[in-house]
């Protein structure tokens, strides 16, 4: 005040009159003006409807019909007028009374009554003290100190504007109408309105002003730094453009010289990379076709293992497979390691010669390039490309190029591309994407202006679509017995027939169970097995009601019947076992009419249009399934194994596939439906019989199919996300008949003869034992071996003891097939029966046994007997059947006394084939499954291993043709740039000097350009800084110097001023102030242009985040990506990173990966805005600093913890040891329940009871080490040790009481790393600190200040304890003596507050640690840095969390008390 006194004349002159305000008007910018100056000036000074303030030179609008007297009076000058005249008064100037109007240089003020009074005034108010003012304070003016001038301007009231009112002071505010008004107010015109008093209004309004002028001020700051950061810039561009011309001169000297000694390099680069490239392809090709052969060998022994052999075969071959098949995952198909891109990129054309480059910040087309975002590209999905234009320099040498880019994408081979699309993203990059129709090699041509990108054309290789089972539909209640066919509506709902149940059952798009309807019977609404379903729109359905031969509508909604047609016969519109259904778009119904061998096309009410396929050509046999698509029936024709095309009507075009397991054959092909992605369309079609979905063009390419075995995929249909439906009904098998090579896979490929004593490697090639013997000893190096047939490298058995390798059981079986087949051409064959010898032998069946004829004669006089229904055959009449049922026959025991008993059972336990007997005796209380169960369980791995190892295969075929085109491509390129550097070597010389005058002509326009952009953008932010200290001014004024009432008024125009100065966006500088020329002639790296092969160019380098959700707590990760640049240039880069705030990041670390990318690692402490800058050798990439933004943590419930064998009724407490293995506290049972880290049983120990071992509701627990842990005994008050491995009682101490070392109700323990145990002693509130044997070392908590309230966990970090505070609501951190240092939280339920806390355990990121926090009552888990600072919590609900642990692979585990569930927290 003291201040404003002094200086009071300068406040309230006008800064264009230089004169005191005269009717101040206040403009947008907060500046105030006397209103006929501001008339003048921007009447004056106008352009198009705006005028710039005098002050600060911001754009303010002319007011409408330019009525400045509309403006906003300036109420602090106003106020500062009156303070003028109040303080002129006291130096014998005249002043009005506020009472009765006379002037009088005696005046006087009561600061009760807020008026100035005359003399006479005076003496009348004091007449009336003791009845009306007692109390007041009467001052004379002349005696004012600065405190009464304070309060005269601030404290004083002011008084209703209204009639009627004046009298009355403003003592409210009206929340509704935003004005201030006066008792008579709220009594009157604004009744019933919600008011506040006017101080409690201020002050709200004050808090507002304060908070946004905070940051105005943040933004002045950044506008300082921006000055500075320009000032700087300047040196730095002159600097940088006198360095540039002196290199430029002393380049162009120097390169004449170099020229033809560095054609002579560059030649012999370009050979020397030529010969280093094919050395590596060569061999690289080698190792793949080595790989293929491993991988075919696998396969086929799996194959012949699954389809050829007995079910104890299989389970004996299971062990060396599983190893084989694991070898080979992770075997990695080696990838080229270099490319064929090798091209001379001349300085010297005639539109682009330079020296160099002079590099500088805009966007650069010859740096731009073309990458692909999809990963995988396959036939019929849509793939994505992004074209990213790099930054060029402001003016090259060559000349400059400015303005929008033309881009245009080309891809060959268009007739094989749909859905071609380009867009432009927000960060400048370019967007392709497309749907590739078929497999292949797609050409992508990229055109920006008209010229090539340097990587175009860009090589997309499409592979067949690989279509992936990824589940099965889960779906929650009216579970379908046998799903025969699905359809899903535009909504997503999913109608299911169930011809078992003769039903329709609706779900939702997940899967609930919403209604089903349909039952057995003949009558309207009634099935008979249902097949063929489809929506007529979202509310219809048609369903085809196979038995009754008719199609039924239903209402979707409803479930109630709608209307039927068609009936069963061969006549028009009526049908026999009809299948498929589908609406086309002109509501047309399509059937396949199945058992009459045709389609029929019937309009919506069930009358017929058109029918065809049942006359030739193209007659069909049991169609199953039709579409109609762009004027075509598609058509599943089951028997005929093909589809058929047929035009719009009827007549037939052309078939799609034929019989056969390959890819594009069929065998019984059944329902089919349309995929769409964009404006292109799959057809996906169920091979029923191959038990696979094929997918093709709608013209009939084949283009993908399923990998993964279905066993009776009969229908399909989309859902709107993307999903893929089949309904699968019933198992298939396939034997693959092998009799006419037998001879060939029973012959050693060393000895070229018969097998003699097999024995298979590790590779899965079987050999003599002799022959292989032989070959390994002779070839091994190192203990190694190659196989003969793959080249795989096998080791030496221990102590060369071939004969304990792995016999070839497979190879057995097949010697004993052949064995028996030449017995049909009259060889002699064992009996099985009697051992005798003999050329005329018979087979049984159901004996499973080779019989003479003596034996076969026997067997038929007990024919009635014991071998009723026994089939027996002579081998010489064997059908292909016959040697197959031979082969699969089962095996018997090969234990002793056991012989004659089939193994029948596996033993999980012991993983052998065991029979009967061996169950009664050695597998006796063993887990046994059936045989046969165990095998085709094991099939199905071993077949979903194959599939996995013919993807590898094709990735190696893939990898072979990619390395054959690399070479050739390769050989082409390199001829090129020889050619194109001798060239180039001509022409540069004759340009050299030419160019060195352009480059430093280009130099000077940079340095007077950018000049102009710098200086033009200091006045903008001087300007910018001037509006932000007038409004900072302004508030101050308003909230220090004005009364409640003028804040008030002021406050609209404030928050308008505060919000468009907010909006406003510091410039940021345009230019920058690097100019670097880079020489090509320095002495050590002097050069033409570039041999382009694979080197990197920091210049280029970016920074992309590459965790999606950076969350506060969690390690964060970003890649710095140096990107690929021309020339020799060094391959180590030093690697800088800083991230600020620094005192915020805990566990920062960088790494170099196999690109030579850099990663960055680190975990933000706290939800901030961190600045990542990065200097690689000393240069900041253009994308640094890098601003990464953390959020607050969420914390998400994934599921219960899933736990086998025994459940916990109440668990109360739970630990996890580094191991993973997991202690839950049962509360209710009275013990200990341990779990593996995969939630199966191990064990329980501890019953109710007082003795040693025995526990009475066991609470908190804790693990001194991976084998030892303590319980906290509750209601016995003691602690309790067990070994978690054995679950012995190891020793107990403590007692129920109040002494040192005695406990009431102890609820949560914890172990320091001196080993000492720390209890939180609940009902004495206290916590108590004793040494591993139980003896009382301290205790605290237990008195003032800070008194602890039934504490309830308790844990040690870093020289401090961290109690939860049950009772006061909150967290108290003690120091290592017991002293109370602060508490964090408070009762409540917003963030960082506590409604009884209880179960609290460190989260750990390399030595960063998080506090996670019970908060129980509030039903969340809370996250918080070590220091109690809230950084997450979770945010489902959950009842009543009481105690929680973390495990090894980073899942937190939650003890909910009520629900009696444990969940699962990520």
């Amino acid at each position: 005040m003291e201040s404003l006194l002094k200086n009071l004349e300068k406040h309230v002159t006008f800064s264009i009159c230089l004169d005191t305000y005269t009717k101040p008007k206040t403009i947008a910018c907060l500046h105030t003006f006397c209103l006929i100056c501001l008339e003048e000036h921007a009447l004056r000074t106008q352009s198009q409807g705006q005028f710039r303030c005098p002050d600060c030179q911001a754009q303010v609008n002319i007011p409408e019909g330019n009525r400045f007297d509309n403006l906003p009076t300036g109420i602090q000058q106003n106020d500062l007028l009156s303070l003028l005249a109040v303080r002129q008064s006291s130096d014998g100037s005249q002043i009005s009374c506020g009472i009765c109007k006379k002037k009088s240089a005696e005046i006087c003020y009561c600061f009760a009554c807020e008026r100035l009074l005359c003399r006479d005034c005076v003496n009348a108010h004091e007449l009336f003290r003791e009845i009306a003012f007692q109390g007041h304070k009467v001052t004379a003016v002349k005696q004012f100190q600065p405190l009464d001038y304070e309060a005269l301007l601030l404290k004083r009231q002011s008084y209703c504007p209204q009639p009627y009112h004046e009298r009355e002071v403003t003592r409210f505010f009206c929340l509704e109408c935003q004005i201030c008004v006066c008792q008579v107010c709220i009594n009157t015109d604004h009744k019933n309105h919600n008011v506040d008093p006017l101080e409690k209004a201020v002050d709200a309004v004050k808090a507002n002003i304060m908070a946004a002028v905070e940051s105005i001020e943040e933004k002045k700051k950044v506008c300082s730094d921006a000055i500075k950061t320009l000032l700087q810039a300047v040196v730095h561009l002159e600097r940088n453009i006198t360095a540039a011309k002196r290199e430029v001169s002393q380049t162009a000297k120097q390169m004449i010289a170099k020229i033809q000694e560095h054609e002579r390099e560059a030649t012999k680069i370009l050979e020397t990379t030529r010969v280093f490239r094919m050395e590596k392809i060569n061999s690289l090709n080698e190792q793949v076709k080595s790989l293929i052969k491993q991988l075919d060998q696998a396969v086929q022994f799996a194959k012949t293992l699954v389809e050829r052999s007995s079910s104890s075969d299989v389970m004996k071959g299971k062990k060396i497979l599983q190893e084989r098949f694991g070898d080979l995952d992770n075997t990695t198909v080696p990838s080229l390691p270099v490319s064929s891109f090798v091209k001379y990129f001349s300085t010297n054309a005639l539109d682009n010669q330079n020296l160099g480059s002079v590099i500088t910040s805009e966007a650069d087309l010859r740096f731009s390039s073309m990458e692909a975002l999809t990963e995988n590209f396959q036939a019929g999905l849509e793939a994505e490309l992004l074209i990213c234009l790099k930054r060029k320099s402001e003016e090259e040498l060559a000349g400059k190029r400015n303005g929008e880019f033309d881009i245009k994408v080309v891809v060959k081979h268009a007739e094989d591309v749909a859905s071609l699309r380009t867009f432009k993203k927000e960060s400048g990059d370019i967007h392709v994407k497309f749907v590739p129709k078929i497999p292949g090699t797609f050409n992508i041509t990229g055109k920006i202006n008209g010229d090539k990108l340097v990587t175009s054309p860009f090589r997309v290789h499409v592979k067949e679509r690989r279509i992936d089972v990824v589940g099965e539909l889960v779906v929650k209640g009216g579970i379908p017995e046998r799903p025969n066919w699905i359809a899903v509506n535009s909504k997503g709902t999913i109608a299911v027939i169930d011809d078992k149940k003769h039903c329709i059952l609706m779900f939702d798009r997940d899967g609930n169970f919403v209604q089903k309807f349909g039952c057995s019977g003949y009558g309207p609404g009634q099935l008979c097995f249902p097949t063929g379903v489809k929506f007529l729109n979202d509310d219809q359905l048609l369903v085809v009601d196979d038995f009754n031969g008719r199609i039924q509508q239903f209402n979707v909604q409803t479930g109630n019947f709608v209307k039927s047609f068609g009936k069963e016969g061969t006549g028009d519109g009526e049908f026999k076992r009809p299948e498929g259904i589908f609406i086309d778009n002109e509501g047309r119904v399509i059937v396949a009419d199945y058992g009459n061998d045709r389609i029929q096309v019937l309009d919506k009410d069930g009358k017929l249009m058109v029918k065809f396929g049942d006359d030739d050509p193209g007659k069909l046999n049991q169609p199953s399934g039709c579409i109609y698509h762009k004027k075509k029936f598609i058509v599943s024709d089951s028997e005929n194994h093909c589809l058929k095309v047929f035009d719009k009507s009827g007549k037939f075009l052309y078939k799609i596939g034929e019989k056969g397991e390959a890819d594009g054959q069929f065998s019984s092909p059944w329902g089919l439906c349309v995929e769409k992605y964009g404006d292109h369309q799959n057809l996906l079609v169920c091979d029923r019989g191959n038990g696979r979905i094929q997918q093709f063009t709608m013209e009939g390419r084949f283009t993908g199919k399923t990998v993964t075995k279905l066993k009776d995929p009969k229908a399909i249909a989309t859902t709107p996300d993307g999903r893929i439906l089949v309904c699968d009904r019933k198992p298939h098998h396939v034997f693959v008949s092998l009799l006419n090579n037998l001879e060939k896979h029973v012959t050693c490929s060393i000895c070229l003869d018969t097998y003699t004593k097999p024995k298979t490697i590790a590779c899965l090639h079987t050999f003599c034992l002799k022959c292989l013997e032989e070959h390994a000893l002779r070839t091994q190096t190192q203990g190694q071996f190659r196989c003969p047939d793959c080249q795989a490298q096998v080791n030496i058995p221990e102590g060369n003891c071939f004969d304990n390798l792995p016999t070839g059981f497979l190879q057995n079986s097949l010697l004993s097939l052949l064995a028996v087949r030449q017995s049909g051409d009259g060889s002699q064959i064992n009996c099985g029966n009697c051992e005798k010898k003999s050329a005329e032998i018979s087979y049984c069946f159901a004996c499973e046994d080779l019989l003479c004829r003596d034996c076969v004669n026997a067997h038929k006089r007990f024919q009635n007997r014991g071998f009723r229904g026994h089939r027996v055959t002579a081998v010489k009449q064997f059908q292909a059947v016959d040697y197959e049922a031979l082969l699969k026959r089962q095996s018997f025991c090969p234990q002793p006394y056991h012989e004659r008993e089939v193994t029948r059972f596996f033993c999980l336990e012991c993983q052998v084939c065991v029979c009967q007997v061996c169950i009664n005796t050695d597998h006796k209380n063993h887990n046994v499954d059936p045989l046969e169960k165990a095998a085709d369980a094991e099939k199905a791995n071993i077949m979903a291993a194959v599939e996995s190892a013919e993807q590898k295969k094709k990735v190696c075929s893939d990898a072979i043709k990619t390395f054959q085109q690399v070479v050739v491509e390769l050989e082409r390129n390199v001829t090129a740039a020889k050619r194109e550097v001798s060239q180039t070597s001509e022409q540069m010389i004759a340009k050299i000097r030419e160019h060195e005058r352009e480059a430093i002509q280009i130099l000077e326009n940079t340095r007077v350009s950018r000049m102009e952009k710098i200086n033009s953008l200091n006045e903008q932010v001087k300007s910018l800084i001037k509006q932000l200290d007038q409004v900072v001014q302004f508030a101050k004024n308003l909230v220090e110097g004005s009364s409640s009432s003028d804040v008030m008024k002021s406050k609209k125009s404030l928050e308008q001023r505060f919000g468009d100065l907010n909006k406003a966006t510091v410039p940021s500088l345009p230019v920058c102030s690097f100019v670097k020329f880079f020489p090509t002639n320095t002495l050590d790296n002097l050069n033409l242009g570039s041999v382009v092969t694979d080197e990197t160019d920091v210049r280029l380098s970016s920074i992309v985040a590459l965790t999606k959700n950076l969350q506060a707590g969690l390690e964060a990760e970003l890649l710095i990506c140096p990107k690929r640049k021309s020339g020799k240039c060094q391959r180590e880069f030093d690697v800088k990173v800083l991230i600020e705030p620094a005192e915020y990041v805990a566990v920062l670390r960088t790494f170099k990966n196999e690109n030579d990318d850099f990663h960055v690692k680190f975990v933000p402490k706290i939800p901030d805005t961190f600045n990542v800058t990065v200097m690689i050798n000393g240069n900041k990439p253009f994308t640094s600093p890098f601003r990464v933004h953390i959020k607050e943590r969420r914390i998400d419930v994934v599921g219960e913890l899933l736990l086998k064998g025994e459940i916990p009724d109440t668990p109360n407490s739970i630990v996890v040891n580094s191991k993973g293995t997991i202690a839950v506290s049962d509360r209710e049972k009275h013990c200990i329940l341990t779990f593996d880290e995969d939630g199966n049983f191990v064990q329980k120990f501890g019953c109710y009871g007082e003795g040693p071992g025995q526990l009475v509701n066991p609470a908190g627990m804790t693990l001194l080490n991976d084998d030892e842990l303590l319980v906290v005994d509750d209601d016995n008050g003691r602690i309790q040790q067990f070994n978690v491995q054995t679950g012995n009682f190891v020793k107990s101490f403590g007692k129920t009481g109040t002494g040192d070392g005695e406990f009431t109700r102890p609820e949560g323990v914890f172990i320091n790393n001196e080993g000492h145990v720390i209890v939180a002693d609940h009902s004495n509130s206290r916590i108590q600190v004793l040494d591993k044997d139980g003896k009382f070392m301290s205790k605290f908590g237990d008195n003032d200040p800070e008194k602890l309230k039934k504490p309830s966990g308790c844990i040690y970090h870093k020289n401090k304890f961290i109690v939860t505070d049950f009772g006061n609501h909150c967290l108290k951190v003690f120091d290592k003596s017991g002293k109370f240092l602060y508490k964090i939280g408070e009762k409540g339920d917003a963030d960082g507050q506590f409604s009884s806390p209880w179960g609290l355990c460190v989260e750990k990121y390399d030595d960063h640690q998080n506090l996670l926090v019970c908060d129980r009552s509030n039903g969340r888990i809370q996250q918080f840095t070590m220091e109690g600072r809230f950084i997450g919590k979770t945010f489902i609900k959950l009842r009543d969390p009481k105690a929680l642990a973390t495990t090894p692979d980073g899942r937190i585990l939650v003890c909910d008390y009520t629900n009696k569930k444990i969940y699962v927290l990520k």
